[in-house]
């Protein structure tokens, strides 16, 4: 039993492993390794045993799309990515975690795909609620700039 414990203490996210991820996803769009090692950050968790990691996995794989050169694949990507998310949300939709990346990832999405529609709702919730997230003072004023710009 001891045995299983030590081994689900080490699957779970640790805070310098958010802060890592967290890091990432900011350079995932545009950093073809960044999403790569963001998306074998978080592969393997489900929707169960950490949600939070489920949905960085799903904005991973969205942002994926921006690597590949195939519009099929492509929109594959970022479908079953954002099928996901939608999943994570509907799971803790008072996460505002989540409710960031969505905002990230819909906010930096071209309209033709359908996937703006939470814009400024998420943009409002993380706003109103970012004080409590367990995130550092320094990475809350990175989110507010962010959001604020």
């Amino acid at each position: 039993m001891k045995l299983l414990i030590a081994f689900f203490l080490l699957l779970a996210p640790t805070e310098d492993k958010m802060t890592e991820i967290r890091d990432l996803f900011s350079r995932a769009a545009e950093d073809e390794q960044a999403n790569r090692d963001l998306m074998s950050m978080t592969d393997g968790y489900t929707l169960e045993y950490s949600p939070i990691m489920f949905a960085y996995h799903a904005g991973a794989v969205m942002t994926w799309a921006n690597h590949t050169l195939s519009p099929i694949t492509k929109c594959k990507y970022f479908y079953d990515g954002a099928a996901d998310l939608e999943d994570a949300i509907e799971y803790e939709p008072d996460n505002v975690e989540m409710r960031f990346i969505r905002f990230c990832v819909q906010d930096g999405s071209p309209s033709y795909l359908g996937y703006n529609g939470q814009v400024d709702e998420d943009k409002a919730y993380v706003l109103k609620h970012i004080d409590r997230t367990g995130w550092s003072p320094s990475y809350k004023k990175e989110v507010k700039q962010f959001l604020e710009d």
